[in-house]
């Protein structure tokens, strides 16, 4: 089977000093939808983009701009929208960037 992918989103917190690379993922026709982030307990940082992934991912339903939704996440935070899409007939499948994830029932 082929996918084909009308729009590539990629909800990412935006950190300044990465504009190089918020660039070269627009250049490869990623919309970035970016949000402040915060400091996480371990002094990291924190983007907290599951809000505006649903939010778009059910808009784009609503406006039947996809046929099909791949969503790359190790998040289970996503179950809700996965199950909602599957109910639609509109879910394709899920992919985990992370191998502790690669066994872990996110829907």
């Amino acid at each position: 089977m082929v996918w084909i992918v009308k729009i590539a989103y990629m909800f990412i917190g935006f950190v300044l000093g990465n504009e190089e690379m918020y660039k070269r993922f627009q250049e490869w026709c990623y919309t970035l939808v970016f949000k402040p982030t915060i400091p996480n307990d371990s002094g990291g940082i924190k983007g907290n983009c599951d809000a505006e992934l649903v939010l778009q991912a059910t808009s784009d339903f609503y406006e039947n701009r996809f046929d099909n939704a791949i969503l790359v996440s190790s998040d289970g935070d996503f179950a809700c929208l996965v199950k909602f899409l599957i109910k639609k007939n509109r879910f394709g499948f899920l992919l985990s960037p992370r191998e502790r994830a690669k066994n872990v029932r996110l829907y």
